[in-house]
């Protein structure tokens, strides 16, 4: 199994329950709150979930503090290796995760 996926989860739901906690602090709880809070978790959370499982941890680590690079990440290509690519896409995606990701030498610049 992938060690990062499960750092990634841990350090996000630690950032969420301090949140939560901070939030809570001075006033009661109400049933409404809890629906926030839980709304506020999956949209901060799941496009950085979806990330790792695509195989671009950049966008996932860095999405947890700054959540518009977990979105960019979450709506381009995935890894054709990855989990997400495996589960969700079919030959033609898969191709185009491939071409898009193949290892192509970079030019070497001539002084």
């Amino acid at each position: 199994m992938n060690v990062r996926l499960p750092v990634v989860l841990a350090i996000g739901a630690a950032l969420a329950a301090q949140t939560i906690i901070d939030s809570t602090k001075e006033s009661a709880i109400s049933p409404v709150d809890y629906l926030y809070v839980f709304a506020a978790v999956v949209l901060w959370l799941g496009p950085s979930v979806a990330c790792a499982l695509k195989g671009k941890w950049a966008f996932a680590v860095i999405g947890l503090v700054a959540h518009t690079f977990a979105w960019v990440g979450f709506f381009r290509l995935a890894k054709p290796n990855s989990v997400w690519a495996r589960k969700w896409y079919g030959a033609e995606k898969r191709t185009m995760a491939s071409e898009r990701f193949a290892k192509t030498p970079k030019p070497v610049a001539s002084a």
